[in-house]
């Protein structure tokens, strides 16, 4: 069983049903009631120790929410889905973790809210309530150009995503729902750079500590991500240095003989850690692209969820109860910072918005939050491996306050974040252009790009420069052929089937002679092919 699965009415007292989305941290796990309060918790607290009973589960939150009230999720650090009924006021309170880590998708109508932690749950909801719904173009338009559905949008106008920072507040008596603002704390200021960096280090410490020390406290093994970034190897290291080694085993999925392989390959080996590789060989992962996105819910086409949706097989998951991954590090220090945060960055964003520039990373032209990219991923990868956790210390409430109430001009062009991985990590493990193999020279790097810069006017082709799909899909005709084919196939079932022409349109400017972008078209096909043919999951509902 999947998911959190419930529904609110106004004429009758609140329905909240639990459906455990799986077992692990099942310490954590509330579902209970009292005179004055019910209250339903599915997920794992990080700042907590691990519960002793039932009773001490409920007490904690029940004190927690009369103290607190909507402001209970901000003073907690995990991923989490909660519920309350407070039967005193006739109120119900909605919320996820923070930062919407785990997802929280619902819908709001006059006399009634549903809401589930699955997308596929809440479309059978809406089946079992005879509710029309509609296709939500921005959202369609989002997953082209961007590849993530992005802020709270999802394919039906209907449904929608707690967004970050944010709960639901439902009054029964009059009928009321208001959409909660929870801004996070900040866990400490810095005038100066180096006092950011030295913050900056605590808070990052304290947040892989806390995920470690999870995974102890359950017996669960420390399964980290080491695809020979910057980010993973900070994750790792600080695991080390909090005195897990012995426990970790590291997962690499990538190109057989590339960058990510041989660093991962070699940081491994020098710890002497357990290490599992997967080869993602003549990019024949992709076409399992339907497979991930049937189990990150068409969140997102990510070709790194296709990849470790495969690597997942090869971990005994049953032994695992977080991933430790440095996801998001790059973007959170550098690339999604609002552009309202002011700055040069903001200014040079603001400016390349205004001449129309499209581009991906930090001068991209999509109005979102520097949420959106993170939450999106972290929900994605969350998604495919359903039956553990994922955890980033990047996106650990604290660390994530804290960088995005940094100057601005700190930030630009990465600069904070290469200073702290020069203080952070041995120099050994530090690349001056963070890629390439461990001890890189500017010499060497410039050469390289020199060589790459001839071969394309001598053959028309930087294979440098070219992401690895269009490289992919250049050398191999047949899954070429079969993309084509599938996105023609595609429209035109959708459009023998009256999608509407606002929609086809979307899809058919979005193929693009950019792979990535024409991969973001299928997902979004794929995507309203199940909503047409209303292929959703029924789930019984089954009290605790």
């Amino acid at each position: 069983m999947r998911g959190m699965h419930g529904r609110v009415f106004r004429d009758k007292s609140p329905e909240l049903v639990f459906l455990k989305r799986n077992e692990k941290f099942k310490d954590e796990k509330v579902c209970c009631e009292d005179d004055r309060f019910a209250i339903q918790f599915d997920g794992v607290l990080l700042d907590r120790k691990r519960p002793q009973s039932a009773r001490e589960r409920f007490t904690l939150l029940e004190e927690l929410f009369a103290e607190q009230g909507e402001k209970t999720a901000a003073q907690l650090r995990g991923a989490f889905n909660l519920a309350v009924f407070d039967k005193e006021r006739r109120r119900v309170y909605l919320s996820n973790d923070l930062l919407g880590k785990r997802a929280l998708y619902y819908c709001a109508f006059e006399d009634e809210l549903l809401y589930a932690e699955s997308y596929y749950d809440l479309l059978a909801l809406l089946a079992d309530e005879g509710r029309e719904t509609e296709l939500d173009c921005d959202a369609i338009r989002a997953m082209v150009e961007e590849g993530e559905l992005t802020g709270d949008l999802c394919y039906l106008r209907e449904i929608r995503y707690l967004d970050a920072y944010e709960s639901l507040m439902i009054e029964l008596e009059p009928w009321k729902i208001e959409v909660v603002r929870n801004e996070p704390e900040r866990p400490c200021t810095a005038d100066t750079l180096d006092d950011a960096l030295e913050a900056f280090d605590r808070l990052f410490s304290a947040a892989v500590e806390r995920q470690f020390a999870k995974n102890a406290e359950y017996g669960y093994r420390q399964f980290v991500t080491l695809s020979g970034g910057m980010d993973s190897r900070a994750c790792l290291l600080q695991g080390i240095r909090s005195g897990y080694s012995r426990d970790i085993v590291c997962f690499n999925y990538s190109q057989s003989g590339s960058v990510d392989q041989r660093v991962a390959q070699q940081i491994a080996a020098d710890f002497s850690l357990d290490y599992l590789y997967y080869p993602m060989d003549a990019a024949v992962f992709l076409t399992r692209l339907s497979q991930s996105m049937d189990r990150n819910e068409c969140q997102q086409s990510g070709f790194g969820a296709t990849g470790a949706c495969t690597m997942a097989t090869l971990l005994n998951t049953a032994e695992a109860g977080i991933l430790h991954t440095g996801l998001c590090g790059g973007e959170l220090m550098g690339d999604m910072i609002e552009l309202e945060e002011g700055g040069l960055r903001g200014k040079l964003k603001e400016i390349a918005r205004r001449f129309g520039f499209k581009g991906r990373g930090a001068l991209c032209t999509h109005e979102r939050s520097y949420l959106d990219n993170l939450r999106a991923c972290h929900n994605s990868s969350s998604m495919f491996i359903a039956s553990c956790e994922v955890a980033s210390p990047f996106l650990d409430e604290d660390v994530v306050a804290f960088v995005t109430r940094l100057d601005p001009d700190w930030l630009f062009w990465r600069a904070f974040y290469r200073k702290w991985m020069l203080r952070y990590l041995p120099n050994d493990y530090t690349t001056t252009f963070f890629y390439g193999p461990i001890g890189i020279s500017p010499a060497r790097e410039l050469a390289k790009k020199g060589f790459a810069y001839l071969g394309k006017a001598l053959t028309g082709v930087n294979r440098r420069e070219m992401n690895p799909v269009d490289y992919w899909m250049q050398k191999h005709d047949a899954l070429r052929e079969q993309c084509e084919k599938e996105y023609a196939d595609g429209c035109a079932e959708l459009r023998s089937r009256g999608v509407g022409e606002e929609v086809l349109s979307i899809l058919e400017k979005g193929w693009t002679p950019d792979w990535y972008q024409r991969f973001n078209v299928l997902t979004a096909i794929r995507a309203i092919r199940d909503l047409e043919n209303n292929r959703v999951r029924f789930c019984a509902v089954v009290p605790e």
